[in-house]
């Protein structure tokens, strides 16, 4: 295939193919202030948490409370985290329940101006090594600020919301039997985008590419002739 060929390749697909979204990362450190006895073997007060979640940005609302609260449900893809030497990852699968929420669901909260503070956070399912005979079933990380001013409106945000003045943290642990569970609580400052987040290819380098191969095809037309 002549280089003439490859460029208009390039560039038809580049018009035909519409850029997929990119999935969304934040980052969040905090600390923990709050340990059931029933962790203190492995979790302590103080211990520093570390976190990355990754949500789909065109993922619909339920339309649960639709320009004050919408929840985003399965909007999260993947999430992982440590706290001291305990680490987890992302669970697709639950089965129980809490407050109301199934654990084989993740969500997406976003809250404008509701009750009373702008809020935006995920609840997920999650897993990691069993503490005795509790077993991590749910990861929670939520900011909130009380000036309402970290939120315009209830879309998934693309860019950290912020500033915080207000932040919850949780892993909820169950153990057969027990429908309460028992919870790591802590606080962070921001939400934050990862140190280095990843090139996402677009059309436009497409074109560029199809451009150059397209001169280079005509120079060396003229050369032949020539």
């Amino acid at each position: 295939m002549s280089l003439k060929h490859i460029a208009v390749v390039i560039v038809t697909i580049a018009f035909a193919v519409p850029a997929a979204a990119a999935p969304i990362t934040f980052v969040y450190s905090g600390t923990l202030t709050s340990v059931d006895p029933a962790l203190a073997s492995v979790l302590h007060v103080g211990d520093p948490f570390s976190g990355s979640y990754t949500f789909e940005s065109t993922t619909p609302s339920d339309g649960f409370d639709p320009g004050t609260r919408e929840n985003y449900l399965n909007a999260v893809t993947a999430h992982w985290g440590t706290v001291g030497s305990y680490s987890y990852t992302f669970n697709p699968l639950g089965g129980l329940a809490y407050y109301g929420f199934p654990l084989n669901q993740s969500r997406v909260e976003v809250a404008n101006n509701y009750f009373p503070d702008d809020s935006f956070g995920f609840v997920a399912t999650a897993t990691g090594l069993a503490i005795g005979p509790q077993q991590l079933r749910a990861v929670g990380v939520f900011g909130y600020d009380a000036s309402q001013s970290m939120l315009s409106g209830t879309a998934l945000p693309l860019t950290p919301p912020g500033p915080l003045s207000s932040s919850f943290f949780l892993l909820k642990f169950f153990q057969d039997g027990d429908p309460f569970g028992v919870n790591a609580l802590g606080t962070f400052d921001t939400f934050e985008v990862p140190a280095e987040p990843s090139a996402v290819p677009e059309p436009t380098t497409l074109l560029l590419v199809g451009s150059g191969l397209a001169a280079a095809a005509r120079r060396r037309r003229r050369t032949t002739n020539a």
